[in-house]
């Protein structure tokens, strides 16, 4: 899951009380596959586009794994993060809905608290909101682009070239830092 927090800077290191909305969710595939074997399968990376609609300005950029196998249990869902510090330029006008860390997750959604052994999973309700999108699916030559010049130890994200420079959202990282907000509200 990749989320964004508008900031005033990206260089500060004040966290608490930001409002985080979601661009990018991948969980079990209809393939039966979980989204960590594709990024595996990708020798760690994973693409995902920011909307062209968010605006310019300095983001953070929260990126989560979450490890099912002690999911069967209360709090034994396993949350990996990373965060980024990311500038928006060529983006939109839009104010998605937002979400607080912690509250975004409660310990006994279905997707935190799962039993993935047995009865075999067949469908699996990621956790927190849908990902934001600027309405209708925009063409691929309206894509935005996101990139790392300090790459994770645990991930690291990065989307599809931009097919068409003058209608595209750019953001580029100023600093990486491990770390994030708490995980759960409740």
């Amino acid at each position: 899951m990749v989320y964004l927090a508008k900031v005033d800077s990206a260089l500060q290191t004040l966290v608490t009380g930001l409002k985080w909305f979601k661009i990018y969710e991948d969980g079990l595939g209809s393939d039966g596959r979980w989204a960590v074997e594709r990024m595996i399968d990708a020798k760690g990376k994973v693409d995902f586009k920011i909307p062209t609609c968010i605006p310019n300005g300095d983001y953070f950029m929260r990126v989560e794994l979450i490890a099912l196998h002690g999911a069967g249990s209360s709090k034994g869902a396993q949350f990996y993060m990373e965060c980024a510090q990311i500038r928006i330029s060529g983006g939109g006008s839009a104010s998605p809905p937002t979400v607080s860390f912690p509250g975004a997750y409660g310990q006994s959604d279905p997707g935190i608290l799962i039993n993935i052994y047995y009865p075999p999973v067949t469908n699996y309700q990621i956790p927190g909101p849908r990902p934001f999108t600027c309405g209708s699916t925009p063409p691929a030559s309206s894509s935005s682009r996101v990139s790392s010049s300090t790459p994770s130890s645990s991930s690291s994200s990065r989307s599809s070239p931009v097919s068409s420079p003058s209608s595209s959202s750019r953001a580029s990282s100023t600093t990486s830092s491990g770390g994030g907000a708490p995980l759960y509200g409740n």
